[in-house]
């Protein structure tokens, strides 16, 4: 479903844990369920309180941060560098892609090789000035 989404123009980005199921349109309303934390609706709040939708919105756009693109890079590397680019540790990347220590560390390498750096701080910098 994921890559029909994309297909036909969905931006999606995946996050490992987020804290319930919520809804935000445009600025105006949103919705949340009665239960926090509830995997499914049983029961939904539709709130327009510009209070609450700013509140939801922020909640919203730092879950959105925190997510990595979807689909991953065809390189492999690109969602393992984003994530250190936010200051995540290997075992963090590791942990959020749902990969190995070794594969975060093998992709990091592959990226080295790529851009031509010996460390990963010129690695950093060399991927930062390229989405520049």
């Amino acid at each position: 479903m994921l890559d029909r989404m994309v297909e036909i123009g969905i931006t999606v980005r995946l996050a490992p844990r987020i804290p319930s199921w919520f809804y935000v349109d445009q600025r105006v309303m949103a919705a949340f369920p009665t239960t926090w934390g509830a995997d499914s609706p049983v029961g939904m709040a539709i709130i327009y309180a510009s209070p609450v939708v700013r509140a939801m919105h922020a909640l919203f756009e730092s879950l959105w941060a925190t997510g990595v693109p979807y689909p991953p890079s065809a390189e492999g590397w690109q969602s393992v560098l984003e994530l250190l680019g936010e200051g995540k540790t290997d075992e963090q990347v590791a942990e959020i892609l749902g990969i190995g220590l070794r594969t975060v560390r093998r992709r990091i390498a592959d990226a080295m090789a790529e851009y031509g750096t010996g460390s990963r701080f010129e690695l950093g910098a060399a991927w930062a000035a390229g989405r520049g």
